[in-house]
């Protein structure tokens, strides 16, 4: 069983897309309970971003002299990453809320 789990996370290792879109059923869940349109549209946007943070990091690692093969992994630093801060961080215009209960728009009356 071991062997096939490390099976899996070579391929995964391998293939950043298919990592990060797999991690996602952790951030924007299943059921009732689950994130909204708005949070799964995030979480699809966010790939290049983060996974230019993740390469930045380790070239920067690498620069400081560490070794590139005792580096973290994508999926660890996707374990990592605090996706839900991040989204709870947005504006609520770009998190779909309802602009108007925080920023009512001013009525001119001529």
């Amino acid at each position: 069983m071991a062997m096939q789990n490390d099976f899996w996370a070579d391929i995964l290792g391998e293939a950043p897309r298919e990592t990060y879109f797999g991690f996602g059923n952790q951030f924007t869940g299943r059921g009732p309970s689950a994130g909204g349109q708005t949070q799964r549209n995030y979480f699809r946007n966010q790939f290049q971003p983060i996974f230019d943070e993740f390469n930045g990091q380790l070239s920067q690692n690498i620069m400081q002299g560490q070794d590139p093969f005792q580096q973290q992994s994508f999926q660890e630093f996707l374990g990592e990453l605090p996706f839900s801060q991040r989204f709870a961080s947005l504006p609520p215009s770009m998190r779909g809320g309802q602009r108007g209960r925080f920023a009512p728009q001013a009525a001119f009356r001529f």
